[in-house]
């Protein structure tokens, strides 16, 4: 599982470029951070109540993240260059609040 994190965070430069490159990575990460986030679900109901409790917590940020980057990244996608450059940042504070969201659960886990 940690290393399934390890590539989504450490993703290379293949691929197309550009704006329409861009968006389609993290259109992909999104997908695959769903993948692991359901991986994580599907585990949780073997370990604690406590560890439970904190998935459910973990889910309900994720969610709620989840749906904002959506909306971010599908704005930025039709964006003009002018706002590209100011909407970008924000998709990617996003997307780093996300990041954490899904490491957080994973950590808690893997414990």
């Amino acid at each position: 599982m940690r290393s399934f994190l390890k590539k989504l965070v450490g993703r290379g430069r293949g691929g197309r470029s550009g704006r329409d490159g861009y968006c389609d990575r993290m259109e992909a990460v999104l997908r695959e951070w769903d993948a692991l986030f359901a991986e994580l679900g599907s585990e949780v109901g073997a370990h604690t109540t406590r560890v439970r409790a904190h998935y459910a917590t973990c889910a309900t940020s994720f969610a709620a993240r989840r749906r904002d980057a959506a909306q971010e990244l599908a704005e930025l996608r039709a964006a003009p260059q002018a706002d590209w450059d100011r909407r970008k940042p924000g998709l990617e504070r996003t997307l780093g609040g996300l990041r954490g969201v899904v490491a957080g659960a994973e950590q808690h886990l893997t414990r």
